[in-house]
């Protein structure tokens, strides 16, 4: 299990760290070395040993929806395509983690029909079954 150190950022190890925003209880920093943003490393091991800081119900998902297609078909996207414009090795997988209801999975395998065999979701916590897609690729776990 990895340790985490109050006052340093937990992917570059620096002491530079600014406060970035407080959401419901929560402290969010960014690291001034790296650019990381990052939950209170208090509560870094908790959630890497279970908890869940979100109440992923009914409210959670109805809420979310609008802004999961959104993002699907918007930013997600471009975000991957910059991966794979960037990546100096072929990408044969690509890993959705966190996929929520799937949307992205749809997003590729429409504009992309010919690779979406390369495309993959995982969510830990999925929204309920008439709300995410039914591919072969999205992947749930507990």
């Amino acid at each position: 299990m990895r340790s985490y150190k109050k006052g340093e950022c937990p992917c570059c190890q620096k002491s530079r760290i600014i406060e970035f925003k407080s959401v419901q209880q929560y402290h969010y920093y960014r690291c001034i070395s790296c650019g990381t943003i990052f939950i209170d490393t208090l509560y870094l091991k908790e959630i890497d040993n279970g908890l869940n800081i979100v109440k992923y119900d009914n409210t959670y998902w109805d809420f979310e929806l609008p802004a999961a297609l959104e993002r699907s078909y918007g930013v997600a996207l471009a975000r991957m395509a910059e991966a794979f414009y960037y990546s100096r090795i072929p990408i044969n997988r690509f890993l959705d983690i966190a996929t929520g209801t799937g949307y992205f999975l749809d997003a590729v395998a429409k504009l992309l029909p010919n690779h979406k065999d390369t495309f993959y979701g995982i969510e830990k916590f999925p929204p309920p079954k008439e709300l995410r897609i039914q591919s072969p690729h999205y992947i749930m776990v507990n």
